[in-house]
């Protein structure tokens, strides 16, 4: 949300060559803030400084902070940006509004960029607000602090649950009392209902239609006594004998490293305990047996003390023990196509076989070590060190495994990564019959299909996917390049053409609603036959002989053909049992491009039936066939 632009303002900026692709306008933030810029202006920030770092994005600054002096910087990532907190930098990115929150959309521009010029500039100081000023009520006012670094003064936490991960705290202590809307989009805890709070520091983010405070971590809560005690947030094996366990904040060298402080079940015992040397939140675990593969292992902690001595309660998780095969962790339940073991904790090893890098796609994928087979694929979306993972590498990867639209996946962060090894020879593809069928047993797999016939090329109708069968009745997506639309995901520069033959290998994705096969490259492309563009006849050939478009089709449909010469031919239409259904050409035709068009008649006049038919082209030197699908 913005003031009303100024029109001295709009046409300096018009004639400044504000467009994407052209030289940025450069403002600085209080002027975006207060509409002395239109929307959608490329820009360029300097020497502002970044104060917070979400996984989507950064918190700016203008140095001289104060009112309308923060702007959120999204960079689409699924993982923190690499530039930290107190950066000066130099920022370039459209300026718009998204949902009611100003940001520069760095990901909408090949323009953007952003350059740290300092890495080691100062955080402007908190300015200190009381709740009533970043109210949704108060929208004149709250709109002054938007993505400003704020702190709010004596706060009890209530236990009210908005959802989505936002929270209330209640001010104490002044005359008139107002409730501050707080958010967990950076990683800390939130205090406990009723632990009171001197101060809270963060962010203040407009979303949703409501305006909240985003504190950048625990160290932004300064509470009235101790700090809570920790709770244990997750477990995860490393190794076949060892451990990794978080807390949700700090821990207590002393406690944590105890021994006896940790039991787990199935006979297992806890023989040493190691604070992480980067992170006070990691304990880990080393165990005096080995566990056992695809066994759930139930851990309960307690006496572990935060940094101000408070104990904590016993708790409990559960995780499955050592490092457990794809296909364990992809394989569905009975009758579901939900991994059986989604929403746990669960460390799987692979060989990764395909990597996207691309917009929306930042992937690889993990086939099983004992090679192709059934659930024997899974996706892990890795965004931040996607760099640092090639094709052939063996992984170890410790997460949460959940279905994320019906799709078996891991994403960054890691509890635990490892690669294991790397150059190692890629399994070959598994054979994948297009039969339309139930494809779950290949989600995420490498697969191949085989002598297929391009049907339907893609179009903005279709997301610019296009699709391939073997029979003409069952069709199988294959995922876009996007040629048609400038899209980003060039994987490949095949251009798909009605009738094309083709073996195409990919992996195997399910998305809105069905099977997709996504080719990583175009040595996934093997072209049996191209079907020239326009039909044109290439040299050495006497005709050739197009797919029908649409296919399948109702009412009717187009067939192209083209000859090398003048001569005899005819186009003929049979039905399965080789009767023959239409003739729609007969007599001396010229060389070049032919197009007629078939309306689904029979030579007596009756309209045809639903099913398969073919058509035949016959010239003096040969005869051509291809099949096309009515459906009624």
């Amino acid at each position: 949300m913005k003031k009303l632009f100024s029109l001295l303002m709009l046409v300096v900026v018009f004639t400044s060559g504000a467009a994407y692709g052209q030289d940025p306008f450069a403002t600085t933030i209080y002027d975006l803030n207060n509409g002395l810029v239109p929307l959608d202006t490329l820009v360029l920030l300097e020497d502002v400084v970044i104060t917070g770092v979400v996984a989507y994005g950064l918190y700016v600054q203008e140095q001289a902070s104060g009112e309308y002096s923060g702007i959120f910087i999204y960079t689409g990532s699924a993982n923190p940006p690499a530039e930290e907190v107190g950066n000066i930098c130099d920022i370039i990115g459209p300026y718009e509004e998204y949902q009611g929150l100003a940001e520069l959309n760095l990901p909408m521009s090949t323009s953007s960029s952003i350059t740290v010029t300092d890495p080691d500039g100062t955080v402007p100081d908190p300015i200190l607000v009381r709740a009533v000023q970043v109210k949704t009520t108060n929208p004149d006012e709250a709109e002054k602090w938007e993505s400003v670094l704020i702190y709010a003064e004596n706060l009890n936490p209530l236990a009210d649950d908005p959802g989505y991960g936002a929270y209330f705290a209640m001010e104490f202590d002044f005359a008139i009392n107002d409730t501050l809307r707080l958010d967990d989009a950076f990683d800390h805890s939130q205090p406990n209902p009723g632990q009171l709070l001197d101060s809270v520091t963060g962010c203040v983010r407009y979303s949703y239609n409501e305006f909240n405070v985003n504190p950048r971590g625990n160290e932004d809560f300064v509470y009235n006594g101790a700090a809570p005690a920790p709770n244990l947030e997750w477990a995860v094996a490393t190794g076949a004998n060892t451990v990794r366990i978080r807390f949700d904040r700090d821990v207590e060298q002393t406690s944590a490293e105890l021994v006896t402080n940790y039991m787990l079940g199935g006979g297992l015992t806890v023989t040493a305990a190691a604070i992480d040397t980067e992170n006070a939140q990691i304990v880990n675990l080393t165990l005096g047996a080995d566990m056992t593969v695809e066994t759930l292992v139930s851990m309960i902690v307690f006496n572990v003390r935060n940094e101000d001595g408070v104990p904590m309660a016993p708790q409990n998780v559960d995780f499955w023990g050592n490092i457990n095969s794809i296909v364990f962790a992809s394989t569905p339940d009975a009758g579901a196509d939900s991994s059986a073991i989604a929403q746990s904790y669960v460390t799987v090893t692979g060989i990764v076989h395909s990597k996207f890098d691309g917009y929306g796609k930042s992937h690889i994928y993990l086939g099983d070590l004992s090679g192709p087979g059934d659930y024997s694929g899974l996706e892990i979306y890795m965004n931040a060190s996607l760099d640092l993972v090639n094709v052939g590498d063996i992984v170890v990867i410790g997460d949460y495994i959940y279905e994320y639209f019906a799709m078996t996946c891991m994403a960054e962060p890691f509890f635990y990564f490892d690669i294991l090894s790397s150059g190692n020879p890629v399994p070959d593809p598994q054979v994948m019959v297009i039969d339309g069928g139930d494809y779950e047993v290949v989600e995420g797999s490498l697969v191949e299909v085989q002598e297929v016939v391009v049907v339907e090329r893609g179009g903005d109708y279709n997301f610019y996917d296009w699709n391939v069968s073997q029979d003409g009745l069952n069709w199988l997506k294959i995922d876009s390049v996007n040629h048609y639309s400038g899209g980003y995901d060039d994987f490949y520069t095949y251009v798909e053409g009605l009738g094309d033959t083709l073996n195409i290998c990919g992996v195997i994705r399910y998305a809105f609603g069905e099977y997709i096969l996504q080719p990583r490259s175009d040595d996934d492309i093997d072209i049996i036959y191209q079907n020239p563009v326009g039909v044109e006849v290439t040299p050495g050939a006497y005709a050739v002989l197009g797919q029908n478009f649409p296919n399948p089709f109702n009412p009717k449909t187009e067939i192209s053909f083209a000859l090398a010469s003048d001569g005899l031919a005819s186009l003929e239409i049979f039905d399965v049992q080789g009767r023959l259904v239409k003739t729609l050409v007969s007599g001396k035709l010229g060389a070049g491009s032919h197009t007629v068009t078939w309306n689904g008649d029979t030579n007596q006049g009756d309209m045809s039936t639903s099913g398969m038919y073919f058509y035949r082209l016959n010239t003096s030197h040969e005869t051509l066939t291809r099949r096309m699908l009515l459906l009624k």
